[in-house]
């Protein structure tokens, strides 16, 4: 063994915490990247909580061909971020999320908390009231269905070719007018009248 030709390669965890070295083999690798995967990126990176490293990992884990998958819906379960859904005997059990894709998962949970931190969005409006809504265990679980909305978001930005248009954080709230609506034609379905006190 020839020790004068021996070269020292620093260990890995080393290099990594020397982003700077690794800077222009990243420049490069983008560089090559095909116009429709730039495209796809700059889609996505229209979404609140993504940025350009968290678009070409969701694009890396599943593609820009969305046809692949049969629905949004589709596309969540095959990430691991939709809502379980186990009953029995009409008893609610654990609500857990399934396997899926775990570096999809992670980098969409990142994505929701960074959205969750976003002023006045959709993002932000939809954890914030689910993390109300639920309680103790509330952050954790509305970051997840977070994470859920925006692979949604995802699946309608890359499908339609068009990039993600802000509607506030009350989109998807019904007003207190639309509630009362339901709840009185609800109540006339069952053969009440209502009327209203003066």
């Amino acid at each position: 063994m020839d020790l004068a030709n021996l070269v020292f390669e620093p260990p890995a965890s080393r290099r990594l915490r020397d982003p700077d070295r690794l800077l222009p083999s990243f420049k490069r690798i983008e560089a090559t990247l095909a116009p429709p995967f730039r495209e796809a990126r700059d889609l996505i990176c229209s979404i609140p909580g993504i940025e350009r490293a968290s678009a070409t990992e969701i694009l890396a884990e599943i593609g820009i061909d969305m046809s692949v998958f049969h629905s949004e819906a589709h596309l969540a379960s095959w990430a691991g971020v939709s809502p379980g859904n186990f009953e029995s005997a009409g008893k609610s059990k654990s609500g857990r999320t399934g396997r899926g894709d775990r570096y999809l998962k992670t980098v969409l949970v990142q994505a929701g908390w960074a959205a969750s931190k976003t002023k006045a969005t959709r993002l932000s409006g939809r954890y914030q009231r689910l993390a109300r809504r639920l309680g103790r265990d509330g952050k954790k679980k509305a970051v997840v269905a977070t994470a859920h909305t925006l692979l949604r978001i995802v699946y309608f930005v890359l499908t339609t070719r068009r990039p993600y248009q802000e509607y506030g954080a009350e989109y998807g709230v019904a007003s207190a007018e639309a509630r009362t609506r339901r709840v009185i034609a609800q109540l006339r379905r069952q053969g009440y009248t209502v009327t209203k006190a003066a």
